[in-house]
């Protein structure tokens, strides 16, 4: 069992690619800091011989990032946003099957 506590996370959303898309011209990007998060990592092994099995659980549970201003133009038009990268829950989980030689 392992318990992670985030201490700053930086998060960049490209949103400058959405130039070309649509009646989208100009985009800044937006680059968030996260500072409130933490994750759990479960696993257990059962080992026979040279082989192993090992199912796991990873989980991040991360809070809203600080607010950062961003612009968008559009049929000339430039409209001003403030961009936030939101509340997220991550679960990743799956089998480790090893052999050792």
């Amino acid at each position: 069992m392992e318990y992670d506590y985030l201490l700053k996370g930086k998060v960049l959303s490209q949103l400058s690619d959405l130039a070309g898309y649509g009646d989208i011209t100009d985009a800044t990007d937006a680059n968030n800091t996260q500072t409130s998060g933490w994750g759990l990592r479960l696993s257990v092994s059962y080992l026979k011989e040279n082989w192993g099995i090992t199912p796991y659980l990873s989980y991040w549970f991360i809070q809203n990032s600080d607010a950062v201003p961003v612009s968008i133009t559009s049929n000339g038009t430039t409209t001003n946003y403030m961009a936030v990268e939101p509340t997220n829950r991550t679960n990743e989980y799956g089998v480790k099957v090893s052999y050792g030689f």
